[in-house]
């Protein structure tokens, strides 16, 4: 299944990314593009909801820890 994002400004400083598919090595990159915006603000809170995720590989998984520093 291929992996669709979708993300919702809550509020200035709430974020929601939803993650819908299979995160892979193929997939990665773009859940890294979408993430990285939000990792260089200051006082921005990301929520990932994971709940619809069907598939998550090392990759996927590094790319999420990597956001979360």
């Amino acid at each position: 299944m291929p992996l669709s994002i979708s993300v919702d400004d809550l509020r200035p400083d709430l974020v929601l990314v939803t993650l819908d598919g299979a995160v892979d090595a193929a997939s990665a990159p773009k859940v890294k593009s979408t993430l990285e915006p939000f990792t260089t603000r200051t006082g921005v809170i990301v929520v990932l909801d994971m709940a619809k995720l069907t598939f998550i590989d090392s990759a996927g998984l590094g790319t999420l820890i990597g956001a979360q520093r």
